[in-house]
């Protein structure tokens, strides 16, 4: 009964948060609580929750008619007016053939990003890319979500980047880099340590990548919403990269 109400649950966060209509609030306290689980019991204790994550992940990458969505983002130029900037004024002396031919057909410059495979489960290898991308994906409408669903963001970073370590002010000088990352699916047989404060958790592993995705979110916060959790989780962060 416990697991028919547990699946109940992650079926009503689906469609509420992260279906077709949702904004994906509960992402980062969703990524906390499996790799939390995950990094102390392995995937036995997840799965649900895996599924979930994995099932935001292969339909966000999608259009609304299945084909793989590319994002595209213009890169203003100096020389075309844009939301930014207003283009400096060309003088009665500057407007030559070559300077005019130069402004017409300046090319703006195009990212893309994207297609993203499809993955039919999370291992070791693309786990912190898929984590990684459903982060992005929350920054991107960050500013519609409610200042509730920014200190769950906050805290979850925090947690994330301080779980598992006794002094983290200090673990530029007692930790090795190499120490900080267990990327596979089960933790390792002896992965207890102790401290001063008892027995310390597991640490969870943060790839480069998904740790810029949680600064970037954290920015916006710290200047647009909650100022305070979110410096104090930077500073966590800070902490864990150096």
């Amino acid at each position: 009964m416990v697991k028919g109400k547990f699946i109940q649950t992650l079926q009503w966060v689906y469609l509420s948060s992260l279906g077709v209509n949702g904004k994906g609030e509960f992402i980062p306290t969703l990524q906390w609580v499996y790799l939390s689980s995950l990094s102390v019991n392995g995937k036995k204790s997840c799965g649900g929750v895996e599924a979930l994550l994995l099932a935001a992940y292969n339909l966000d990458i999608v259009s609304s008619d299945g084909k793989p969505k590319i994002k595209t983002f213009r890169i203003p130029s100096f020389g075309q007016p844009s939301v930014y900037h207003e283009p400096s004024a060309l003088s009665s002396l500057s407007l030559s053939e070559s300077a005019l031919s130069r402004y017409d057909h300046t090319e703006p410059e195009i990212w893309r990003s994207g297609p993203y495979p499809q993955y039919e489960a999370i291992n070791g290898q693309n786990r912190q890319s898929i984590l990684s991308y459903l982060l992005q994906c929350y920054n991107s409408c960050i500013s519609d979500l409610s200042e509730l669903s920014h200190q769950m963001y906050c805290k979850a970073c925090s947690r994330l980047a301080t779980t598992g370590f006794d002094d983290l002010s200090d673990i530029s000088c007692t930790v090795k880099p190499s120490a900080s990352f267990h990327l596979q699916d089960s933790p390792p047989p002896q992965s207890k340590r102790k401290s001063h404060v008892g027995e310390l958790l597991p640490r969870i592993a943060i790839s480069p990548t998904l740790m810029t995705e949680m600064v970037s979110g954290l920015y916006y916060i710290m200047f647009n919403s909650d100022k305070y959790l979110a410096t104090r989780a930077i500073l966590d962060i800070h902490n864990r990269a150096s």
